[in-house]
């Protein structure tokens, strides 16, 4: 069982005081296997389920059983009747309302007797589903609820939660294991342990039991944990144990004692870690009980594998004496054995246990099962090593002398997650290929389309497959690559121009590599070598090792590497096509992957690694096995900054990793500063939130909200392992996400008023900020684009962008986060529930806050913010930011009211800033103009032919243009500002390509002075790239009008100009917002009275015209919206991106507020930008279309 307890009850068919049976009235498989349910619709104790062996119910199906009334649950009532199934157990649900909620999983552990799964709070159900492999299921179940019971409307808010824990006893270091129990009111959540000291006392959990294991002496702090849940809060309590020292000659566990006078040998069951695809199940080994046995599980991919004991520093034993408890069975053919790793790294076997003697102790010779004494001591144990099939012992104990080291130090979680220093834009990146970025049909150059489509993330995970690179043996191609094309130069290039991070993944085998396989082995995610090689050895891995070394000299940051040592494949694929250069140096990449999810324990074994495997595959690749695989090997013997990221683990395991570490230690050695010459810099793994917390394990229905899934445990461990074992070492998640069709077992689902789409962003976005909570310092979002909407296999309809390259409400929720709080680092979290987390830049402060939960919950939260004023922010699907609210603040208290979806509180530099007053002596605020001249060249701004009518005119709603309106133009933004406060401001400005910033003294164009400006380009939002970009102080007078001119010349590539101020309150507004800005025009040189007049008029007359084309991008045709504030006539026009007519889409005469549509179809189109111009009496508008056949 995963979590929950069946309580066995003889009474389990009958109510009990105060509840009654609710009646099921059908079964329906979602899969018509041919198994027949109805004997869970009636009480007949000898109808039962009937097996069924047909193929066709061997896989997980739903059945619903609907209920006669919706009640409030009390428990299930489930008959067992045969077999045992804890690998594949049945799982069952409550729904209500849509909406599924887990209950509890069974696997068959009783036999022929009914067993309760209680529910507790109010979880209210129409429906039970159990989803269930083949005959693995309860045979009959009845259904209780409250007796007259009104199922609630809404969930209630959660209370807090009291957990009780007795005081523990003394124990003796090396004696039997404690059994821990602790109560709590609420009955529904499992209560979890842990220790503070586990050298001194070791928690263990084995077959539902958790124990507490006297390891040496000393005391520790035992905490008995519940996480919030089913209507409850988070909660705690924790015992001081005293362990003492065990005496002279004791045993320490009872029953017949070794001939050792120094006594057992303390052993932390949780320190033990397994190379293959298991977890730790061995724990049962150690905890002195000799009933229980160790359970590794089934479908293991090494018959035969070893589990490593490391000792800590200054940890000595000397093993004189070894017993096994004999459970039953034997296994003579299949022997375990017991080696040790000394200091000088031999492997010596001291122990084999064959079983055959049945319920009683035997030595370590199976020849003499009474002597429990080896003929020698064994000294100078670095590792003690386990290595097994399947039979094992059901308790191992060591004896003789012993002395405890040092555990490595555990943190804080919360220290660790601040020291990391985690800004948000780390949190938001993506996985995605080359061609989400460069059309198939035009790979030699970057797509401006998929391009724009990329701009929404902050990072991008590209999968390289290894052919691209090196098509035909020792030949390397990157532009183009002789696979598919592409332009990789051009593709880093414009994504580093773009401030989005790469980590390039090298993954999958080339052709040639493949051919060294039989047929049926043949897969391209095979371990990376050829046929028949040995996986431990690192020279297997040279191919791959030279191919990281080509990569990294052309794209890492080393201008210094030997060109001889650099090869490209100088031939051509046909005429004219392009011909590879050997380049040295572009600093386009900083990180590099090596490989993906090394263990793929579901592609068998030519596919699976172990760590200590994986981490000689990491050595070659890394710098060629500490440079000794010769010249041209390993990524950073080319670019030694270059970072070595482990391929992200498909099961989220930390022993994985700290196989690694050990391999590390015992073939690389140390560092000069004691520390382990690792052969890698990143940790990665994969986590993908699901309500069986498996990840992609299995046994799930749907994705889960992160909170309430295991993500956060599993970040802590990896967090807490990296500092203890790897000095710190970065951990990063490179996949994760959620499906939207909702066939997947990985969905998103619609909850209260929220679509699918809503609750993939708002879960997606609680993921990034659950993860820099956590510490881990980098998140990639998988992925992109969907692999298949239609398709209800995994992954297959996670991606964020539209096929049209539009955002999807995820990708506009990541990108308006990045844009307002990109910056902000992660500092500590003020509240659990809702959870409210604080960042900070510079001077100012943002929080973030959600409720954590998946049941549509809100809850009241006050804020303190210790201003006035702050801003709040909240995501937005279909919009360009986020919503802004301007509020006052309480005594610099907000009360605020909490949703899961998440909004952000910004409160401006200096912490009591105030939101700028509302402008006084300005009329006519609200917009700005701006002018565009086309079919100029070059990037001066003095060839903006300022002295001519522009070609046309638009109005902004901040002086912030368009982006991306075409090539070879110039534009002018003039009017007039009007401050909202009286003092110093100072402006900066940033555009692409070059740009100048004018402001006058007063309302004078003529008076006019440059601020600002610059030669070049910068990123969207990057306002620190030169030094011109920053004005000087400027004095300004609120309600004075101010002239105000903003210059931009684009040439090519992307465009854009923004114009930002800080006010005399330390506040920044970028950009500078319409409320402040007043178009350019005669009226500025009207009396007050008159420009109000004037004003009021316009605020009649001279709103903007409407124009909207949807679907943009389009591939077929698309439809055009107009709109007109006043009647008259309109013309609506179709340009190239030379400015070119093209054709006449509309010309007539519309009414205030009519709605005119017009169809733009592909006739006569090639693949392209055009603009669309709206020509009225009162202004001409343009706006971009993008046709993608």
């Amino acid at each position: 069982m995963l979590g929950y307890c069946l309580a066995v009850a003889a009474h389990a068919q009958n109510p009990a005081p105060g509840e009654q049976q609710v009646a099921i009235v059908a079964a329906s498989p979602s899969v018509n296997t041919g198994q027949d349910y109805s004997a869970w619709l009636d009480n007949d104790p000898a109808h039962l389920v009937p097996d069924y062996w047909m193929p066709a119910n061997f896989q997980y199906i739903d059945v619903t059983l609907p209920l006669s009334q919706a009640t409030t649950l009390t428990r299930l009532a489930l008959f067992d009747y045969q077999g045992s199934f804890p690998s594949q157990p049945a799982t069952l649900y409550a729904v209500s309302g849509g909406q599924r909620v887990l209950l509890g999983t069974f696997d068959g552990a009783q036999y022929n007797q009914w067993v309760d799964l209680p529910v507790s709070g109010n979880i209210t159900a129409e429906a039970i589903v159990v989803h269930k492999y083949c005959n693995n299921l309860p045979v009959k179940i009845k259904v209780f609820g409250r007796s007259g019971s009104t199922p609630p409307t809404t969930p209630p808010a959660p209370v807090p939660a009291v957990v009780s824990l007795a005081a523990l006893p003394t124990l003796t270091a090396g004696g039997a294991a404690y059994a821990l129990s602790a109560s709590s009111t609420n009955t529904a959540t499992p209560i979890t342990f842990s220790s503070s000291n586990p050298g001194v006392a070791a928690v263990t959990q084995s077959g539902g039991q958790w124990l507490l294991t006297p390891v040496g002496a000393g005391t520790a702090t035992v905490t008995a944990s519940q996480v919030a849940g089913s209507g409850y809060l988070a909660a705690s309590a924790s015992q001081t144990v005293q362990v003492q020292a065990a005496p002279a000659g004791g045993n320490g566990g009872g029953g017949t004692a070794p001939p050792s006078a120094a006594g057992r040998i303390p052993l932390d069951p949780s320190r033990w870690y397994i190379q293959n695809n298991v977890g730790n199940g061995i724990a049962a080994l150690f905890d002195g009980q000799t009933s229980t046995g160790a359970s590794t599980g089934w479908g293991k991919i090494l018959p035969t594998y070893d589990t490593y004991y490391a000792l800590h520093p200054g940890e000595a034993m000397s093993i004189e004496s070894i017993r096994f408890f004999d459970g039953e069975g034997s296994n003579p053919n299949d022997p375990m054995t017991l080696s040790v790793i000394t200091d000088t790294w031999q492997r010596i076997p001291v122990a084999t246990f064959t079983g055959g003697q049945y319920q009683q102790w035997v030595g370590p010779d199976p020849a003499q099962p009474g002597n429990f004494r080896l003929s020698a001591p064994i000294n100078n144990v670095r590792y003690l090593v386990i290595t097994a099939s399947w039979a094992y012992p059901t308790e191992i104990e060591l004896y003789g002398p012993y002395v405890a080291g040092t555990s490595p130090a555990a943190a804080d979680p919360a220290a660790l997650a601040r020291q990391k220093q985690i800004k948000l834009r780390q949190q938001l990146g993506v996985n995605a290929f080359e061609w989400d970025i460069e059309d198939p049909n035009r790979p030699y150059e970057v797509d401006e389309t998929r391009l724009a489509a990329a701009r929404n993330f902050r990072g991008i995970r590209h999968y390289v497959d290894w052919e691209k690179l090196e098509l035909t043996e020792g030949n390397y191609t990157f532009n183009p690559t002789h696979s598919g094309g592409w332009n990789y130069d051009a593709l880093y290039q414009r994504l580093k121009q773009e401030g989005i991070e790469v980590l390039a993944c090298l993954k999958t085998l080339p052709p040639w590599m493949l051919a060294s396989y039989p047929g049926p082995e043949r897969d391209m995610e095979n371990v990376p070598v050829r046929y028949g090689r040995d996986f431990s050895s690192p020279q297997s891995y040279l191919e791959q090792a030279k191919v990281g070394f080509q990569f990294a000299a052309r794209y890492g940051a080393n201008a210094g590497v030997n060109p001889a040592l650099v090869r490209v494949n100088p031939a051509t694929r046909w005429g004219g096509d392009g011909v590879n250069q050997v380049r040295i140096g572009l600093n386009l990449i900083k990180y590099i992957e090596c490989d993906n999810e090394r263990d793929k324990w579901w592609k068998g074994r030519k596919a699976y690694q172990t760590g200590r495997e994986y981490a000689a595959n990491l050595s070659a690749f890394y710098d060629g096995h500490k440079g000794t695989m010769g010249p041209g090997v390993g990524v950073k013997n080319a670019d030694p900054a270059m970072q070595v990221v482990m391929a992200g683990l498909a099961s989220p395991n930390p022993d994985y990793v700290r196989g690694m570490i050990d391999w590390c230690r015992q073939y690389r050695g140390l560092k000069a500063d004691g520390s382990v010459n690792l052969c890698w810099d990143v940790i990665n793994y994969h986590l993908y939130s699901n309500d069986a917390r498996t990840s992609q394990g299995g046994n799930s229905t749907r994705g889960a909200a992160p909170e309430v899934s295991e993500a956060g445990e599993v970040a802590r461990a990896f967090v807490q392992m990296a500092h203890q074992y790897a000095g710190d070492m970065p951990v990063w998640i490179t996949e994760t996400g959620y499906d939207v069709n909702q066939g997947s077992p990985l969905k998103a689902v619609a909850i209260g008023g929220r679509s699918v789409l809503e609750t993939q962003a708002d879960w997606l976005l609680r993921t990034a900020l659950l993860y820099a909570r956590w510490g881990v310092e980098r998140v990639f979002f998988y992925q992109m684009y969907d692999d298949n909407p239609g398709s209800s296999q995994q992954f297959a309809s996670s991606g964020l962008i539209n096929q049209d390259k539009t955002p999807k409400p995820a990708a506009d929720f990541i990108r308006q986060a990045g844009q307002l709080l990109g910056d902000y680092t992660y500092q500590n979290t003020l509240s659990q529930d809702p959870i409210v987390d604080r960042y900070t830049n510079g001077s100012r402060t943002a929080y973030a806050l959600v409720v954590p939960d998946e049941r549509g919950r809100t809850a009241s939260y006050t804020l303190s913010v210790g201003a006035d004023s702050a801003r709040i922010y909240r995501p937005q699907a279909g919009q360009a930011t986020m919503s802004l609210t301007r509020v006052r603040t309480q005594g610099g208290n907000l009360q605020l009211t909490v949703t899961e979806t998440p909004q952000f509180v910004v409160v401006g530099g200096g912490g009591t800033s105030s939101a700028p007053p509302a402008t006084t002596g300005c009329a006519g605020t609200g917009s700005i103009q701006l002018e565009q001249w086309t079919n100029v060249g070059g990037t001066a701004i003095s060839a903006i032919p300022l002295q001519t009518f522009p070609t046309s005119t638009s109005t902004l709603s901040k002086l912030e243009s368009p982006r991306n309106l075409g090539d070879n133009y110039g534009v002018r933004i003039r009017g007039y500002l009007c401050p909202p406060q009286s003092g110093s401001y100072t402006f900066r400005l940033a555009g692409d390509d070059d740009c100048e910033l004018w402001l006058s003294p007063d309302a004078d164009p003529a008076h006019k002075v440059r601020i600002a400006g610059f030669a070049g380009y910068t990123d969207y939002g990057q306002w620190d790239k030169y030094a011109g970009q920053q004005s000087a102080p400027v004095t300004l007078q609120s309600g004075q009008r101010y002239y105000v001119e903003a210059l931009m010349k684009e040439a090519g590539g992307q465009d854009f100009v923004a114009v930002a101020w800080t006010l005399p309150n330390g506040q920044t507004e970028a950009p500078i917002a319409g409320s402040h800005l007043i178009p350019f025009g005669p009226t500025a040189s009207r009396s007050a009275a008159a420009s109000a007049t004037a004003t009021a008029a316009t605020s009649r007359t001279g709103a903007e015209a409407e124009v909207v084309a949807f679907p943009n991008p389009f591939t077929d045709e698309t439809r055009i919206s107009l709109r007109l504030p006043t009647a008259g006539p309109v013309m609506l026009a179709l340009y190239d991106a030379q400015n070119r007519l093209v054709r006449r889409l509309y010309q007539g005469t519309l009414s205030a507020g009519e709605q005119k549509q017009v169809t733009l179809g592909r006739e006569g189109l090639s693949t392209g930008i055009y603009i669309l111009r709206l020509s009225t009496k009162d202004q001409v508008l343009t706006r971009r279309v993008s046709f993608v056949p």
